[in-house]
Order: C-alpha cells, then structure tokens, then sequence
C-alpha cells in the first residue's frame, strides 16, 4: 500500500467514524518512574554513558512493559496505535552513541507486537476493500465503535472460499504485525469466513429503503 493509497484511506475513513489515536508513549513511560538500572537492563549494565531518558531502548530492554502500553491504549479504543520509534533513528540515537542499534530497534518493534498481540479472532464489516494487481487483498475491519487496517497476502486469499467485498460481515484469524518500513499497525489476515450481511450494510439500506419511501430521492426534489 503506497503513501498516497494510505492517505485516500484515511480520508474516507474520517468521512465514516472517529479513527481515535493514542496517547504519548513518553508519558506513559516516564509514569512507570524507571530509573537507571531499567533503561540499562542486563544487556547495557556496562555501557559507558547514561541511557535514562532513551525512551526508544526500552523496546530492547523493558519490552513487557512498552507491550502493556500498547495494550492499554488498544483496550481504551484506540483505532491507531504508534509505535515506541519516535527517535529511533540515527541523529537521535548517536546523542546515547547507540546508532548502531537503529535497524534493531525497529526490527525489535515488530516482533514486541508478534510475541504479544499473537494471533487473534477478529468479526466486522468489510469497508474500502481494495484486490491489488498483485494478487493482495486491503480492506478495513470495522465494528460500530472501532476499525482496523488488514492486508490478506496473495498466498492466504488463494485459499479463501468467498470473495469479499465492502459491506460484508466476515471473520478472520490474523496475526497482529508492522510494516518495517513505514511503522504501521497492521493485521494480516491468513483465514477469513463469511459472518452474514453485514450489519451496518443492513442499516444503510434501511435507511435508503425509508427515505425513498418518505419520496426524499423523488425526481422533483
């Protein structure tokens, strides 16, 4: 999914419900009062320069509790969860002389997200259902409070026995994972069934069904 594609989904999402973004990471950490000894764990006790105040590492050396943070905002409802990267990235980690540990981190990143979200049953309404010239399917999952980004690679929607389309209600089995490269939440999906009609579909069509009814799409109006 390109930079572009990821935009146009965003901006027809808001058109349909509030996406609700978590809070900051920072301030969440900072409430854990982690001291020295925690920033540096078992692996960094030697290292010769302070590391209090490097948010980022905790993804290395406290990975249970940046886990629990994610957890927290997703059990709040949060719709975006941002990852524990914000300066993992050369220029700020080379204040700490740790900018050899840039792709690790962020490789880090994900497998945190594997290890603790794991695989997961999720039921919705299929919305902006996208089957890419690659052979991939992208769609949203949503419910009447909540939705998330899902991708089902070629390889897994081979296997499918129904082809979905936006308004369907399915349920999937999904392994909770970032994209590297551009660090987005995302799940993919490596089953998917029919769960009926989708029931915000049904009530959009309700809908329509009394207002033409009510003659509100009669050709004089």
């Amino acid at each position: 999914m390109t930079r572009d594609d990821r935009i146009e989904w965003l901006e027809s999402t808001l058109t349909e419900s509030i996406v609700i973004l978590d809070g900051g990471m920072g301030t969440m950490i900072q409430g854990a009062g982690l001291g020295e000894s925690d920033y540096r764990g078992d692996r960094f006790q030697d290292f010769p320069q302070d590391l209090k105040g490097n948010n980022d590492l905790l993804t290395l050396t406290q990975p249970d509790l940046i886990a629990s943070i994610h957890k927290a905002y997703a059990d709040a409802g949060a719709s975006i969860l941002e990852t524990n990267t914000f300066n993992s990235n050369h220029p700020s980690m080379a204040d700490y002389a740790m900018e050899d540990l840039v792709s690790e981190l962020n490789r880090e990143v994900k497998n945190l997200l594997e290890r603790h979200f794991d695989w997961v049953w999720v039921e919705g309404e299929i919305s902006q259902f996208t089957a890419a010239s690659s052979g991939h399917w992208y769609f949203s999952l949503k419910d009447a409070g909540a939705q998330v980004r899902c991708a089902m690679f070629r390889r897994a929607n081979g296997r499918a026995k129904l082809q979905p389309k936006t308004g369907d209600s399915v349920r999937i089995r999904a392994r909770v994972t970032l994209y590297e490269g551009r660090g987005e939440f995302q799940l993919v999906c490596e089953h998917i069934e029919a769960a009926g009609v989708g029931a915000l579909q049904v009530a959009f069509e309700q809908l329509k069904a009394r207002l033409a009814q009510e003659g509100l799409f009669a050709s004089e109006h």
